[in-house]
């Protein structure tokens, strides 16, 4: 990223002090301005907001002059670290801070899930945040965070057939689970699966 090091220079920040506001580490800033990795696009967005730049011009597909494009500020949406059925269908969830989401519509009805375990490697891994849509019904192929009985959130692709819902994982050391007829009321869908965002330190 050949402009990176020259607009956070205009900002007034140091490595670490950007890689404080980002949330990344001081190597990980170093590692970008010499090109040697880059970040997603999620982190590539709130860099842009934090230097107030566009993407093109840090990427250097523009010259500085040229770029107009303005960086809406984030939303910071809720990060839930387990959610499970309560007592009474209530669902309950441990909330454990924000993370910024951009360019998102209607943010109030988003939260962040933090992953856990391997069942969606290799596309989605233990630790990522996952931004979900709160809702309680997917269409069939959606990734979603469902509840099944009292276990916790678990992350899968739904399926629907005539007479059965089922749980698919990516990672094939899991197998599919089925529910037939009145067994798919054991599932609880808690929100639609939109994004991931991955730590790369």
């Amino acid at each position: 990223m050949i402009h990176l090091q020259e607009y956070r220079k205009r900002a007034g920040l140091s490595q670490q002090e950007l890689a404080d506001r980002l949330g990344v580490s001081r190597s990980t800033v170093a590692m970008w301005e010499t090109d040697k990795s880059r970040p997603d696009t999620a982190m590539l967005t709130m860099l842009c907001w934090q230097l107030d730049v566009s993407a093109d011009v840090l990427l250097g597909l523009v010259p500085p002059g040229l770029a107009t494009a303005h960086v809406d500020p984030p939303a910071y949406v809720p990060v839930v670290a387990a959610v499970a059925a309560g007592a009474g269908g209530e669902i309950e969830e441990d909330q454990c801070g924000y993370q910024a989401a951009f360019g998102i519509a209607r943010p109030q009805e988003c939260k962040y899930f933090k992953v856990r375990g391997d069942s969606m490697s290799p596309q989605i891994l233990d630790g990522d945040l996952v931004l979900v849509r709160m809702q309680r019904q997917v269409e069939s192929g959606q990734l979603a965070v469902v509840l099944v009985g009292s276990e916790e959130g678990l992350i899968k692709q739904v399926r629907y057939s005539a007479d059965s819902l089922v749980l698919f994982s990516f990672n094939p050391a899991y197998p599919p689970r089925v529910f037939v007829g009145d067994e798919a009321g054991a599932v609880t869908i808690w929100g639609r699966v939109e994004s991931s965002v991955r730590s790369y330190d």
